[in-house]
């Protein structure tokens, strides 16, 4: 089973994992934001037509 929880010692340790902070507002990124975290729009994971999730492949294009 796949593990999508890290310790903050394991985050710090390994440069492969990438943190990516999921925001309403660009600007609350700006002044608040996880030091090396990437910042992605909160409706960039928004499904096109329904209030919910967007599809899984849309999420692996944009995450990937």
């Amino acid at each position: 089973m796949p593990r999508h929880l890290i310790s903050v010692d394991e985050l710090l340790e390994d440069d492969s994992v990438v943190v990516v902070e999921v925001v309403p507002d660009p600007v609350l990124y700006e002044y608040w934001h996880v030091p090396g975290a990437i910042m992605m729009h909160v409706d960039a994971l928004r499904h096109p037509s329904a209030r919910d999730v967007a599809p899984e492949e849309v999420l692996e294009e944009r995450l990937g």
